[in-house]
C-alpha cells in the first residue's frame, strides 16, 4: 500500500480520518502525485479549510506556485486579456508538471500578444519536450528561433530534441550553432561530441570532448567519453 497516495486521495476526498492514519504510518506530508498537487493543494483547491489547516499544523509546506496559480486566475476573470497573467500562470503549470495546462496558457499567450511569442514558443517547446513530444517542441523552438535568429537556448534544446529523434545531422547543425553563438558553453560542446559518437566519427567525438573539458576540467562525462589508453 502506497502510504502517500492513500494521504493525497484522503485530501481530495475531504477525509480527516483517513488521512491522519496515513501521517501516523509514515506518509509523506509533502508527497506530491503525478500532476505535481501535494495533500496541501488538494485541500485547498476543494476547499476543505479544517483539513488544510491541520496539515499545515503538521508541517506541510506552502506551494508558491499553486498561490500564484489562484492570484493569475483572478487576474484573468477581471480581465480575459491579460497576457501577462496567462504567461505567468503557464510557467507556475509547468512547475508543477501541469503540463497541458501550460500549454494551454502559452498557446493563449500566443494568440493574445505576438510581443510575448517568442518567449511563449520557447517554453511550450520545453513542455513538448518534456512531454517527449519532440516533434512539436522542434516545430516551437524553430518559431522562436525564427522570431529571434539569435536565441542560443532554443538552438540548444532543438538539437536535443533532433538527437532524441535521432536526426543526427541536423543535431549537430544547431549545437554548431549553438556554440558560434556561445562558444563557452561546455554542455553544447559535449552533446555534439555524443552525436559524433552515434555516428562513429570518433576523432571529432575526442576533439568536442577535449574542448568541454578545457572549458570545464569538473565535466566528469566528458572524460569518461575520452578513450582509455590501452597498456
Amino acid at each position: 500500500m502506497d502510504l502517500n497516495q492513500v494521504l493525497i486521495e484522503a485530501a481530495k476526498d475531504g477525509n480527516m480520518l483517513v488521512l491522519k492514519t496515513a501521517l501516523e504510518k509514515g506518509a509523506n506530508i509533502n508527497a506530491k502525485d503525478g500532476s505535481g498537487m501535494t495533500a496541501l493543494m488538494y485541500a485547498e483547491q476543494r476547499g476543505y479549510t479544517q483539513l488544510a489547516d491541520y496539515l499545515r499544523e503538521k508541517g506541510a509546506k506552502e506551494d508558491e506556485n499553486f498561490k500564484a496559480i489562484d492570484d493569475y486566475t483572478r487576474a484573468i476573470e477581471l480581465d480575459p486579456k491579460d497576457t501577462k497573467a496567462y504567461y505567468n500562470r503557464g510557467l507556475a503549470y509547468s512547475n508543477l508538471r501541469q503540463y497541458q495546462k501550460a500549454i494551454d496558457d502559452y498557446t493563449r499567450t500566443i494568440e493574445l500578444d505576438p510581443k510575448f511569442a517568442t518567449i511563449a514558443y520557447y517554453n511550450r517547446g520545453t513542455v513538448y519536450d518534456e512531454l517527449r513530444q519532440y516533434q512539436k517542441a522542434i516545430d516551437d523552438y524553430t518559431r522562436t528561433i525564427e522570431l529571434d535568429p539569435k536565441y542560443t537556448k532554443a538552438y540548444y534544446n532543438r538539437g536535443l530534441a533532433y538527437s532524441n529523434l535521432r536526426q543526427y545531422q541536423k543535431a549537430i547543425d544547431d549545437y554548431t550553432r549553438t556554440i558560434e553563438l556561445d562558444p563557452k558553453l561546455a554542455i553544447a560542446y559535449y552533446n555534439r561530441g555524443t552525436v559524433y559518437d552515434e555516428l562513429r566519427q570518433y576523432q571529432k567525438a575526442i576533439d568536442d570532448y577535449t574542448r568541454t573539458i578545457e572549458l570545464d576540467p569538473k565535466y566528469t562525462k566528458a572524460y569518461y567519453k575520452q578513450p582509455w589508453t590501452c597498456l
